[in-house]
């Protein structure tokens, strides 16, 4: 791709974002009903992993500190431009216990047994899930959370599954598995609904690939055309494919075992 064609492309991207910005508000209200599934009461110390700009992260501090005036809600992301979004956000809105950081989900800077409820949006899959667990899961104390959104099969797939967006998706008993082999127990889980995705992502970004002004620009024109590939995969796959909270948390340890006096 020349220069010129990849400068298009940034562009365009940026003027979805900032489509799909204006409609996220109805995904994002699921941070909150995800939360729901886990005792708030006592929380310290929050850790959202992979925050990017960091939306979750605000939710997540907006209805903790709510409750917990003392806690610390910290997102953190290994690119630095989504931290420092967050800090931005966090300070406009006064929200002096909401930090962000720098930081890879493989070498969180954080003492084994420190952490009440890590949160994980997507973050887990594109760190690596086995190296991501082992780096989180001693952070936790001894009955600590960790909540993660991934995608899941709901049924057998039956040849929707060649995209790739498709094929990240793991079984629920998967995840189970996954969880229990990092000292977890997966508690609940709660798919989001096929509309939701549809109202705040695919909907908008397939009206918006379909600009005829895309024609114009044959670098454009190829990534609209890798994004409407992804809402038809989307479209097939409804009914057997979602994206869901896995809510685990984890198993006790013996006295003396970090996090374990808590």
């Amino acid at each position: 791709m020349s220069e010129e064609g990849a400068e298009a492309v940034r562009a365009v991207r940026q003027r979805l974002s900032n489509v799909l910005s204006a409609v996220e508000q109805t995904r994002l209200r699921h941070v909150r009903r995800a939360l729901r599934l886990v005792p708030t009461s006592g929380l310290r110390l929050v850790l959202d992993v992979g925050c990017g700009s960091g939306e979750p992260t605000l939710i997540l501090g907006e209805e903790i500190l709510a409750q917990e005036r003392d806690a610390q809600v910290v997102g953190m992301d290994i690119a630095p431009q989504g931290p420092a979004k967050l800090r931005d956000a966090a300070r406009r809105l006064g929200a002096a216990r909401v930090h962000a950081l720098v930081a890879s989900a493989t070498a969180p800077p954080f003492a084994d047994g420190s952490v009440d409820l890590i949160w994980a949006e997507g973050s887990l899959r594109f760190a690596g899930y086995e190296p991501s667990l082992a780096a989180l899961t001693p952070l936790l104390r001894h009955d600590g959370w960790l909540v993660f959104h991934e995608a899941v099969w709901l049924a057998e797939p039956d040849g929707v599954a060649g995209h790739e967006l498709l094929r990240g998706a793991r079984y629920l008993e998967e995840y189970r598995a996954l969880a229990r082999s990092h000292g977890l127990d997966l508690v609940s889980c709660m798919p989001l609904p096929h509309e939701v995705w549809w109202h705040d992502w695919y909907g908008p970004v397939e009206a918006f690939c379909r600009d005829s002004a895309f024609s114009n620009t044959p670098a454009v024109a190829a990534w609209a055309q890798g994004l409407l590939d992804e809402v038809a995969a989307y479209a097939r796959a409804k009914g057997v494919y979602a994206s869901a909270y896995m809510v685990t948390q984890k198993r006790g340890a013996p006295p003396g075992a970090p996090g374990s006096e808590r």
